[in-house]
């Protein structure tokens, strides 16, 4: 509440009741207005950008999350791949396993 009573005043009675009987909280305010004094002071100013600014930014591709993810799977195709194949391979020999298992051996 202190920022905002330094910047635009208006303390609620509980808040005034409270600085009155505390040094700390006071102080603290005392603080925000001065730097809001400070800042109050500063002045504006705008530069102008380097020239070709404007076109890079234009040229930097508007991308949302799922073009992010499909340009990752794009540039990392072969190792989703390979992963997949992997995977395939392994549930295959499980499978394979499996029935072999599961088979009474032979009389």
């Amino acid at each position: 509440m202190l920022p905002a009573v330094a910047r635009e005043g208006g303390a609620t009675l509980n808040l005034r009741r409270h600085l009155a009987s505390c040094s700390r909280c006071r102080d603290e305010l005392a603080t925000y207005e001065a730097l809001v004094d400070r800042l109050g002071g500063l002045r504006s100013v705008t530069a102008e950008p380097p020239p070709g600014l404007l076109p890079a930014l234009i040229a930097i591709p508007q991308r949302g999350p799922a073009e992010r993810v499909r340009s990752h799977v794009e540039i990392h195709r072969r190792a989703y791949l390979g992963g997949a194949v992997a995977a395939l391979v392994a549930a295959a020999g499980a499978f394979v396993v499996h029935q072999h298992v599961r088979r009474p051996a032979p009389a």
